[in-house]
């Protein structure tokens, strides 16, 4: 017969093992990385571990070789899943382009273009991108670039948008395509260089906080053919060795400064509106050697005067 002892370890473990079947397991993030050459994304195949991306993964678009990969994003089975994060980056000779031809979501919390080599984005036909975080050319010598166009196609961030983080990198909203995030830098760090080209009737990059064009690094912000930005405060030119030049361009082009615009703050910042473009701002911070053009500057409540920071 037992001892009095064994019998109760005997009880505790009956207990745990019971207990312990009625708490469900945990599902856990996993790291998806792409293994396949050119192809769609909802192919279980083309990913390893084997399947799509789910809620909390994160996707990992890279390759290191010398082929040339477009991944089609296509996504009926889990269309609304929040991606951890999604990394699109070739470090080899060839490519990595993700590809949105048609109106699915990508959800995601922070998204890479261009880590530590090349990453490219098209979002188009009606494609939108939702992520808290965008960051183009991550690291030094990178390269990124994303392309929004046609109609209701959008790239919105809850957050910040990095164009140029340490790397290379253009942003492309063209074609009545849309832009949103809260603060937009152009060439974040020093080294790094952002360009943004905004063109065409219907086409928007909308900023809810400031837009910094040059920060620390370069930065180049191209308004044209009936684009608009909007922004509270803009710079160009923001840090000492920072360069910022702003060009907007054509009927029904605009750029709107609900809040002051700095032109070269503490680094170097030229600012030309020509042919029918039109720039606003409640303050204008500027010397006049650094606007030209033919266009129209409209400041509220300030005049334009030589300032020295």
């Amino acid at each position: 017969m037992p001892s009095r002892a064994i019998r109760k370890s005997a009880v505790f473990l009956a207990v745990f093992v019971v207990g312990a079947g009625l708490v469900p397991a945990l599902a856990r993030a996993a790291s998806k990385t792409w293994i396949a050459g050119s192809g769609q994304w909802d192919v279980a195949a083309n990913w390893s571990p084997s399947g799509q991306p789910q809620a909390g993964d994160s996707a990992n678009l890279t390759q290191s070789d010398a082929t040339n990969r477009t991944v089609t994003y296509y996504n009926t089975t889990n269309p609304t899943a929040l991606l951890g994060s999604l990394k699109i980056d070739a470090t080899g000779t060839g490519t990595m382009t993700l590809d949105m031809p048609n109106p699915h979501l990508l959800n995601v919390t922070t998204e890479y273009i261009g880590y530590s080599g090349k990453g490219a984005v098209t979002v188009r036909s009606g494609a939108q991108v939702s992520s808290s975080t965008g960051c183009l050319a991550y690291n030094s010598g990178s390269t990124g670039t994303a392309t929004v166009t046609g109609a209701g196609s959008k790239w919105t961030n809850s957050g910040i948008l990095y164009v140029g983080y340490y790397g290379k990198s253009t942003l492309n909203v063209e074609a009545g395509g849309q832009v949103s995030n809260k603060t937009g830098y152009l060439g974040y760090n020093s080294g790094s260089t952002g360009t943004a080209t905004v063109t065409g009737a219907g086409s928007k990059w909308t900023n809810s906080g400031a837009l910094y064009v040059g920060y620390a690094g370069k930065g180049a912000l191209n308004v044209e053919a009936g684009g608009q930005v909007s922004n509270t405060d803009g710079y160009l030119g923001y840090s000492s060795g920072s360069t910022g030049t702003a060009t907007v361009t054509g009927a029904g082009s605009k750029w709107t400064n609900a809040g002051g615009l700095y032109v070269g703050l503490y680094g170097n910042g030229t600012l030309t509106v020509a042919d029918g473009g039109l720039v606003t701002a409640q303050t204008l911070y500027a010397s006049p050697a650094n606007l030209l053009g033919n266009g129209t500057i409209t400041v509220t409540g300030a005049v334009l005067v030589p300032v020295v920071f």
